[in-house]
């Protein structure tokens, strides 16, 4: 993508000559994304800051550092399907299934870069840490949440054993943290990780199914919200049309009701209210390689 890599401030915010190298270099796995979405005629649509970044600003939100994008759970399950061989070296499709990787979402990773989030000491790194975007499913719901209360839970316990088998360095933890954490380690070891991913899908068919159809959707990174009642709800006919808005020199696809779903999320959201960036990575590098730089970590660690 094409950026004048100057820094400069943009809508009262100063933006690094890094940052817009870590925009092209997501913006170069989106074209990609939207490639493959195309080729297999799946849905797709820009959400979260990447869609009000879209709206207001006709490309990122100045102080945003990621990319997130939504499909319904029916494409989405075809892309966990087909995404794997339809991006090659130095791009990787990170899923439950072809990484230690502990969230039912898609991650688009570019190999040879390095975006590292988690801490360096209570988390594992075992898994593909290089620049990425997010792709995330909605599921249909019913209007009143409550009513799925209960799988909500189950999901959400759920994802905490993947957590802690895939991805946490247990030995780092004291206390009753630490207690806590090793249960839920024998926990999804006597079950098996693989058995609790299954059973997040299956209670995430199972919702889709019931409420196909459904006026509501709902977002699944909504699910790590620790309050029902805060999770915002989407109207499934805001998603019956896509819409294409420049993002900077590429094209984002966005659903045609657009302002309603930011309004839902961000009430006021023409107004900019700037805030801290989602992801505050520890460590960025857009010229080296995960393995490269956290192998250089732990050495200085351990030195």
């Amino acid at each position: 993508m094409k950026f004048n890599f100057e820094e400069e401030v943009i809508a009262g915010h100063k933006v690094t000559a890094e940052t817009k190298k870590l925009w092209s270099i997501q913006m170069e796995m989106a074209q990609k994304l939207l490639e493959v979405c195309d080729k297999y005629g799946l849905k797709i649509w820009a959400c979260g800051g990447t869609l009000l970044g879209t709206v207001r600003h006709q490309g990122y939100i100045p102080w945003d550092d990621d990319m997130d994008f939504c499909m319904k759970y029916d494409d989405f399950k075809k892309l966990l399907e087909v995404g794997p061989n339809e991006f090659e070296d130095p791009f990787f499709f990170q899923s439950y299934d072809t990484d230690s990787f502990w969230s039912e979402h898609i991650k688009i990773r570019k190999s040879d870069t390095t975006f590292v989030i988690n801490d360096l000491k209570t988390w594992k790194h075992n898994s593909n840490e290089g620049v990425f975007i997010d792709v995330f499913p909605l599921i249909g719901a019913p209007n009143d949440l409550n009513e799925i209360k209960g799988d909500y839970k189950k999901i959400t316990l759920l994802q905490k054993l993947v957590l802690n088998h895939r991805c946490y360095n247990i030995k780092s933890f004291t206390g009753k943290t630490k207690i806590i954490h090793l249960i839920e380690y024998c926990i999804s070891s006597l079950i098996g990780v693989n058995r609790v991913k299954k059973n997040i899908r299956k209670i995430l068919n199972k919702l889709d199914r019931k409420y196909d159809g459904h006026s509501a959707l709902l977002a699944f990174y909504s699910l790590e919200s620790m309050d029902i009642k805060k999770i915002p709800i989407m109207n499934n006919e805001w998603f019956n049309e896509t819409v294409y808005l420049p993002f900077h020199d590429m094209m984002m696809p966005v659903p045609k009701d657009y302002e309603k779903e930011l309004a839902v999320k961000y009430g006021d959201w023409k107004k900019p209210v700037k805030g801290a960036a989602f992801h505050s990575a520890i460590i960025i590098d857009m010229e080296k390689s995960y393995k490269e730089v956290l192998w250089s970590s732990d050495s200085n660690r351990q030195g």
